[in-house]
Protein backbone atom coordinates (compact mmCIF):
# COMPACT_ATOMS: atom_id res chain seq x y z
CA UNK A 1 0.00 0.00 0.00
CA UNK A 2 0.89 3.46 -0.71
CA UNK A 3 1.15 6.19 2.43
CA UNK A 4 1.05 9.42 0.55
CA UNK A 5 2.42 12.66 2.96
CA UNK A 6 0.41 15.37 4.37
CA UNK A 7 -0.11 17.43 0.94
CA UNK A 8 0.44 20.96 3.08
CA UNK A 9 4.06 19.46 3.79
CA UNK A 10 5.08 18.92 0.44
CA UNK A 11 6.54 21.38 -2.35
CA UNK A 12 3.08 21.05 -4.49
CA UNK A 13 0.83 21.17 -1.91
CA UNK A 14 2.16 23.77 0.50
CA UNK A 15 1.34 26.34 -2.65
CA UNK A 16 -2.36 25.82 -1.21
CA UNK A 17 -2.00 24.86 2.11
CA UNK A 18 -4.06 27.74 3.37
CA UNK A 19 -6.86 27.00 1.52
CA UNK A 20 -6.75 23.79 1.31
CA UNK A 21 -6.91 23.86 4.95
CA UNK A 22 -10.04 25.10 5.10
CA UNK A 23 -11.85 23.49 2.58
CA UNK A 24 -9.93 19.60 1.92
CA UNK A 25 -12.64 19.11 -0.63
CA UNK A 26 -12.24 22.14 -3.19
CA UNK A 27 -9.46 21.89 -6.12
CA UNK A 28 -7.93 24.07 -8.42
CA UNK A 29 -8.63 23.60 -11.77
CA UNK A 30 -7.41 24.92 -15.58
CA UNK A 31 -6.98 23.62 -18.59
CA UNK A 32 -3.67 22.61 -20.38
CA UNK A 33 -3.27 23.96 -23.83
CA UNK A 34 -1.29 23.49 -26.41
CA UNK A 35 0.62 20.26 -26.25
CA UNK A 36 4.00 22.01 -25.49
CA UNK A 37 2.52 23.14 -22.08
CA UNK A 38 1.71 19.84 -21.09
CA UNK A 39 5.06 18.41 -21.68
CA UNK A 40 6.18 21.47 -19.14
CA UNK A 41 3.52 20.59 -16.93
CA UNK A 42 4.70 17.03 -16.89
CA UNK A 43 8.59 18.47 -15.97
CA UNK A 44 7.50 20.86 -13.63
CA UNK A 45 5.56 18.41 -11.74
CA UNK A 46 8.35 15.91 -11.73
CA UNK A 47 10.69 18.58 -10.93
CA UNK A 48 8.46 19.86 -7.54
CA UNK A 49 7.37 16.37 -6.60
CA UNK A 50 9.26 15.31 -3.53
CA UNK A 51 7.30 11.94 -2.14
CA UNK A 52 5.68 9.96 -5.25
CA UNK A 53 4.65 9.83 -8.88
CA UNK A 54 1.94 8.11 -10.28
CA UNK A 55 1.89 8.29 -13.89
CA UNK A 56 -0.38 5.90 -16.37
CA UNK A 57 -1.08 6.06 -19.86
CA UNK A 58 -2.09 3.95 -22.94
CA UNK A 59 1.06 5.10 -25.68
CA UNK A 60 4.50 5.60 -24.96
CA UNK A 61 6.86 5.52 -27.61
CA UNK A 62 9.77 6.03 -27.77
CA UNK A 63 10.74 9.30 -29.07
CA UNK A 64 12.38 12.55 -27.93
CA UNK A 65 9.04 13.91 -26.16
CA UNK A 66 9.72 10.35 -24.12
CA UNK A 67 12.98 10.24 -23.30
CA UNK A 68 12.77 14.22 -21.87
CA UNK A 69 10.11 12.81 -19.11
CA UNK A 70 12.06 9.14 -18.85
CA UNK A 71 15.00 11.35 -18.06
CA UNK A 72 13.24 13.77 -15.19
CA UNK A 73 11.48 11.00 -13.67
CA UNK A 74 14.97 8.98 -13.36
CA UNK A 75 16.19 12.42 -12.02
CA UNK A 76 13.23 12.43 -9.35
CA UNK A 77 13.62 8.95 -8.12
CA UNK A 78 17.51 9.81 -7.51
CA UNK A 79 16.28 12.61 -5.59
CA UNK A 80 14.11 9.26 -3.61
CA UNK A 81 10.76 10.40 -5.40
CA UNK A 82 9.11 6.72 -5.89
CA UNK A 83 7.81 6.97 -9.19
CA UNK A 84 5.32 4.02 -10.59
CA UNK A 85 4.37 4.00 -14.18
CA UNK A 86 1.49 2.28 -15.47
CA UNK A 87 1.87 1.24 -19.41
CA UNK A 88 -1.44 -0.75 -21.58
CA UNK A 89 0.43 -2.96 -23.95
CA UNK A 90 -1.44 -2.22 -26.89
CA UNK A 91 0.29 1.33 -26.95
CA UNK A 92 3.43 0.14 -25.76
CA UNK A 93 6.46 -0.55 -28.67
CA UNK A 94 7.32 -4.18 -28.34
CA UNK A 95 10.97 -3.18 -28.19
CA UNK A 96 10.99 -0.62 -25.49
CA UNK A 97 14.28 -1.37 -23.66
CA UNK A 98 14.23 2.28 -22.24
CA UNK A 99 11.29 2.17 -20.15
CA UNK A 100 12.34 -1.32 -19.36
CA UNK A 101 15.46 -0.47 -18.26
CA UNK A 102 14.15 2.20 -15.59
CA UNK A 103 12.37 -0.77 -14.08
CA UNK A 104 16.18 -1.44 -12.57
CA UNK A 105 16.02 2.15 -10.44
CA UNK A 106 14.62 1.28 -6.76
CA UNK A 107 12.80 3.80 -6.75
CA UNK A 108 10.84 3.23 -10.14
CA UNK A 109 7.95 0.82 -10.92
CA UNK A 110 6.82 0.04 -14.05
CA UNK A 111 3.69 -2.26 -14.56
CA UNK A 112 2.42 -3.12 -18.18
CA UNK A 113 -1.14 -3.20 -18.18
CA UNK A 114 -2.84 -6.50 -20.15
CA UNK A 115 0.59 -7.90 -21.49
CA UNK A 116 0.37 -9.78 -24.40
CA UNK A 117 1.55 -13.49 -24.15
CA UNK A 118 4.04 -13.79 -27.33
CA UNK A 119 4.87 -9.43 -26.37
CA UNK A 120 8.45 -9.34 -28.37
CA UNK A 121 6.80 -10.99 -31.44
CA UNK A 122 5.82 -8.84 -34.39
CA UNK A 123 3.13 -6.51 -34.18
CA UNK A 124 1.24 -9.34 -36.69
CA UNK A 125 1.78 -12.20 -34.28
CA UNK A 126 0.84 -9.44 -31.12
CA UNK A 127 -2.40 -8.82 -32.41
CA UNK A 128 -3.39 -12.33 -34.19
CA UNK A 129 -3.50 -13.18 -30.62
CA UNK A 130 -6.60 -11.06 -29.90
CA UNK A 131 -8.39 -14.09 -32.11
CA UNK A 132 -7.61 -16.42 -29.54
CA UNK A 133 -7.66 -14.32 -26.35
CA UNK A 134 -10.13 -11.46 -27.29
CA UNK A 135 -12.24 -11.26 -24.37
CA UNK A 136 -9.28 -10.87 -21.94
CA UNK A 137 -7.32 -8.51 -24.70
CA UNK A 138 -9.95 -6.36 -24.99
CA UNK A 139 -9.87 -4.92 -21.37
CA UNK A 140 -7.37 -1.94 -21.78
CA UNK A 141 -6.45 1.63 -20.05
CA UNK A 142 -7.07 4.66 -22.35
CA UNK A 143 -7.46 6.60 -19.20
CA UNK A 144 -4.06 9.00 -18.85
CA UNK A 145 -2.65 10.65 -15.49
CA UNK A 146 -0.19 11.98 -14.61
CA UNK A 147 -0.05 12.81 -10.37
CA UNK A 148 2.19 14.66 -8.38
CA UNK A 149 3.03 13.66 -4.42
CA UNK A 150 -0.73 13.25 -4.47
CA UNK A 151 -1.38 16.75 -5.24
CA UNK A 152 -1.41 17.88 -8.75
CA UNK A 153 -3.00 15.92 -11.41
CA UNK A 154 -3.00 16.07 -15.00
CA UNK A 155 -5.66 14.27 -16.96
CA UNK A 156 -7.36 13.82 -20.21
CA UNK A 157 -6.56 12.61 -23.60
CA UNK A 158 -2.67 12.98 -23.98
CA UNK A 159 -0.76 9.95 -24.36
CA UNK A 160 3.06 9.95 -23.97
CA UNK A 161 4.57 10.55 -27.90
CA UNK A 162 5.59 13.90 -29.62
CA UNK A 163 2.48 14.21 -31.60
CA UNK A 164 0.95 14.68 -28.47
CA UNK A 165 3.28 17.67 -27.42
CA UNK A 166 2.75 19.54 -30.50
CA UNK A 167 6.38 18.10 -31.66
CA UNK A 168 5.52 15.79 -34.36
CA UNK A 169 6.74 17.01 -37.87
CA UNK A 170 3.85 15.34 -39.75
CA UNK A 171 0.81 16.10 -37.65
CA UNK A 172 -0.03 16.53 -34.23
CA UNK A 173 -3.20 15.89 -32.03
CA UNK A 174 -5.46 18.27 -30.42
CA UNK A 175 -6.13 16.73 -26.78
CA UNK A 176 -6.72 18.65 -24.19
CA UNK A 177 -6.02 17.96 -20.47
CA UNK A 178 -6.90 19.38 -16.96
CA UNK A 179 -4.87 20.69 -14.29
CA UNK A 180 -6.13 19.48 -10.93
CA UNK A 181 -4.62 20.57 -7.52
CA UNK A 182 -6.41 19.32 -4.35
CA UNK A 183 -8.81 16.11 -3.48
CA UNK A 184 -9.23 15.49 -7.15
CA UNK A 185 -5.43 14.47 -7.28
CA UNK A 186 -5.89 12.38 -4.67
CA UNK A 187 -9.02 10.92 -6.10
CA UNK A 188 -6.95 10.25 -9.67
CA UNK A 189 -4.54 8.38 -7.46
CA UNK A 190 -6.70 5.90 -6.06
CA UNK A 191 -7.78 4.99 -9.24
CA UNK A 192 -4.42 4.74 -10.44
CA UNK A 193 -4.45 2.20 -7.54
CA UNK A 194 -7.09 0.16 -8.38
CA UNK A 195 -5.45 -0.36 -12.01
CA UNK A 196 -2.19 -0.77 -10.56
Amino acid sequence: AVEWPDRSQTALGSIYAERLAADPLINAVAIVNPGNDALTHRIAMTRLAQHSIEMQTYIFKNDLSSMLLLKELMLAADRGVKVRILVDDVGLPPKSSTLMLLGFHPNIEIRIFNPFRFRLSSSALRFSQFMTEFHRLNHRIHNKLFIADNTAMLVGGRNISKEYFDLGFDFNFLDAEALFIGKMAADGASSFNEYW
